[in-house]
């Protein structure tokens, strides 16, 4: 049960680490055809969103399928790979983590 396994993961990371703050990236399964993964990314969601507000500070981060698409490299390999995005996607993820931990760069 992932709403048990996650609940247990992050009373166990809290007892270690504290009050420190957690980052989930939900990788998008917009590339995936393999319907298991698309149902287990809506469970893991699910599982995420009830617990979120239970170990804060907790920031889930969920990538906007209208961007997700395949990397530009035209590589016919790409389709191997449906967890490997274009730019646009790893720019969305990076811009979400900016505005939860800006570094002074």
């Amino acid at each position: 049960d992932l709403l048990d396994s996650y609940n247990s993961f992050f009373k166990t990371f809290r007892r270690k680490y504290g009050a420190v703050p957690i980052i989930f990236i939900h990788f998008p399964v917009k590339l995936d055809v393999r319907e298991k993964f698309k149902l287990r990314y809506i469970e893991i969601k699910n599982a995420i969103d009830i617990l979120k507000n239970e170990f804060e500070p907790f920031y889930s981060i969920e990538v906007t399928e209208s961007i997700v698409d395949w990397p530009n490299d035209n590589s016919k390999d790409n389709e191997k790979f449906p967890y490997h995005y274009n730019q646009k996607t790893y720019e969305f993820i990076s811009d979400k983590l900016m505005k939860i931990y800006p570094f002074n760069v």
